[in-house]
């Protein structure tokens, strides 16, 4: 039976394309999220100054990435840039789930909330897991071992 492929992760730069196949690939899940252009709707100081001091976050956070799918229990950590002072909410988070998530996506959109209110949201801007296993390379190493085989 052939498996489906699917699209991992996309390099603007180098114009490639980088699949796996079969939808269970380790590739195709995360739980550590880098998430760029947070927009804070109702966060509240104190969340704010913790995230600027390096401090995690957890308590009563939840975070949805696609519309109709459960909340999903998660850590939130501040990742200020050096521009950002300690009392401007910083404008990219690293988040992580409690349970893997299937198929995050660079540009998807993930909702923050404390509890039931909104209080932010950004776009995914990296999986920290594909690079903690170093997947992507792993994927460019299986592709080149293909191309000796011509």
């Amino acid at each position: 039976m052939v498996n489906a492929w699917y699209v991992v992760h996309r390099d603007a730069k180098s114009n490639q394309v980088f699949v796996c196949e079969g939808k269970e690939h380790p590739a195709l899940r995360g739980k550590r999220l880098v998430l760029c252009e947070f927009n804070w709707f109702d966060a509240g100081k104190h969340v704010i100054t913790a995230l600027n001091r390096g401090e995690e976050l957890s308590e009563n956070l939840w975070a949805r990435a696609r519309h109709g799918m459960p909340l999903a229990r998660v850590i939130v950590r501040g990742t200020a840039s050096a521009a950002e002072t300690s009392s401007s909410a910083p404008s990219k988070v690293e988040i992580e789930l409690e349970e893997e998530m299937y198929a995050p996506a660079e540009g998807q959109a993930v909702a923050l909330y404390s509890g039931d209110t909104c209080i932010g949201g950004g776009a995914i801007d990296r999986v920290l897991d594909r690079e903690d296993y170093d997947l992507i390379r792993n994927l460019r190493k299986h592709d080149d071992d293909d191309d000796d085989d011509d």
